[in-house]
């Protein structure tokens, strides 16, 4: 990685109030400082820090992430960072936020289909200047985390799926509050398990019963008992996003703050 690479990354993650500073390194690069970009952190199997300043499947790895971003390399910017490779991707002129999530996590889905030695990334969300970059970047490394520790999700992790989440553990009353729905229903035996497989089958209670390999009856049971210990109604929508947000924090480890 060039020199220019290193002075970006003390000003990211060390400067982000540097707006001049980082404005002139990106010039330096010959990109465009105000465009926004999305942060993808790269956990990459055959490389460690050492190695990945000199080594040539570094170029194959960036190179592979231009190909199927449908860009030039020298359009990404690529940095180490807490034992991930780091690429920021342009957004296209005009897309927004959402319209460049959807489109970064399809040609990283088509990446990770074909490429050899890359282990997992994050996604983050789209953002511009220094503290948008180092916004992005620590989102994308959040959602790798957070993928990882989960298990089963796959090999892409975006911050745009545990977005709600990360919101709410910023504001302690929030999280507080939601932690206690699971809670007060963790002293019932089956409630909660319950509740994530009614969840998981879009509220059909034929299909839920089934799944859960009980009596339609047993399962009436069950959600009327949950809805009088918190005093819920689980066919309001507003019930419904608490609750499966409640259920995804008590899923992260939240529980035990």
């Amino acid at each position: 990685m060039s020199a220019l690479h290193d002075q970006l990354h003390e000003i990211v993650f060390s400067h982000a109030a540097d707006e001049e500073g980082f404005r002139k390194t990106i010039q330096a690069l010959g990109l465009d400082h105000a465009s926004p970009r999305i942060a993808l952190a790269i956990e990459c199997e055959r490389l460690e820090r050492g190695a990945m300043r000199s080594d040539r499947e570094l170029d194959h790895i960036v190179l592979s992430v231009a190909r199927h971003l449908a860009c030039r390399k020298d359009d990404l910017v690529d940095v180490w960072h807490r034992d991930c490779l780091v690429i920021w991707a342009p957004c296209n002129p005009g897309e927004s936020a959402s319209a460049s999530d959807r489109r970064v996590d399809g040609c990283m889905t088509a990446l990770l289909s074909g490429a050899g030695g890359i282990g997992a990334i994050g996604m983050g969300l789209s953002g511009s200047g220094a503290k948008g970059w180092a916004t992005s970047a620590d989102e994308a490394i959040r959602a790798l985390d957070l993928g990882k520790q989960r298990g089963g999700d796959g090999q892409l992790h975006r911050f745009s799926d545990i977005v709600v989440a990360e919101c709410i553990r910023s504001r302690d009353s929030a999280l507080d509050y939601l932690l206690s729905l699971t809670q007060e229903l963790s002293g019932e035996q089956d409630l909660i398990l319950t509740l994530e497989t009614f969840f998981a089958n879009i509220q059909r209670r034929k299909v839920t019963a089934a799944a859960l390999g009980v009596h339609p009856n047993t399962l009436d049971h069950r959600l009327e008992r949950i809805e009088n210990i918190l005093g819920a109604k689980l066919d309001h929508a507003a019930w419904i996003a608490k609750l499966e947000i409640a259920l995804k924090l008590q899923g992260t480890g939240e529980r035990s703050r």
